[in-house]
């Protein structure tokens, strides 16, 4: 089983610059309206949020099934 995620690969084109400053007009991604794809960085961002809250829930559930365990067994 895997207990933790601390990392990963993603493939993006090197070869293509992006030099994007995130400020708060840049769009949530239920609001991205335009035809282009969002820069690199931005969707780096939200894989890494969602692997932190992921990561939280995983550690409640082992959290919340040791002290089951504890309670029923002992």
């Amino acid at each position: 089983m895997c207990w933790k995620v601390t990392g990963f690969d993603s493939v993006d084109d090197e070869s293509k610059l992006e030099h994007v400053m995130f400020h708060n007009d840049v769009a949530d991604p239920e609001h991205w309206t335009t035809d282009e794809n969002p820069p690199y960085a931005y969707y780096l961002y939200y894989m890494y949020a969602n692997l932190t809250v992921l990561n939280q829930l995983r550690w409640y559930v082992v959290c919340l099934t040791s002290l089951l365990f504890i309670l029923f067994i002992l």
